[in-house]
């Protein structure tokens, strides 16, 4: 019985359901850019496939600052993501944040100019290839 019990308590906290919280959050916190896509993989990169056809800086910018990093202001830490990928709707180009929801206090704590500055630090841009998302 108490085998069992193990197995259970190993269900349940299996990284599987973590990363199913993740993407929970996710879908609500960029749940304004209407994505058609939202995936994490086992290594944490979060990727968020929207409905342009072209990601701008602006577009990237705005999903990072009050998507992405508002997370956390509202009970939704997506701690298991440790970058986000926001993607055009054919994946072929967007932005990559190389941060988690833990460089967000310094994000949100900023005022909106510096913010700005802080996600471009942490940001690369992605075209073409999918290869190595």
């Amino acid at each position: 019985m108490r085998f069992f019990r193990c197995l259970i308590l190993a269900g349940l906290t299996s990284p599987s359901l973590l990363l199913a919280d993740t993407i929970a959050d996710a879908k609500q916190v960029f749940a304004a850019w209407q994505p058609t896509s939202i995936t994490l993989t086992e290594t944490g990169v979060l990727r968020v496939v929207l409905p342009q056809r072209r990601i701008t800086d602006t577009i990237y910018y705005a999903s990072i600052q009050t998507g992405f990093c508002f997370g956390p202001l509202f009970g939704q830490p997506m701690k298991d993501a440790t970058s986000v990928f926001v993607l055009n709707e054919s994946e072929t180009q967007g932005w990559l944040f190389e941060g988690s929801t833990t460089d967000c206090s310094d994000i949100n704590d900023a005022p909106s100019s510096r913010s700005k500055l802080l996600i471009a630090a942490k940001s690369s841009t992605h075209t073409n290839s999918s290869e190595g998302l």
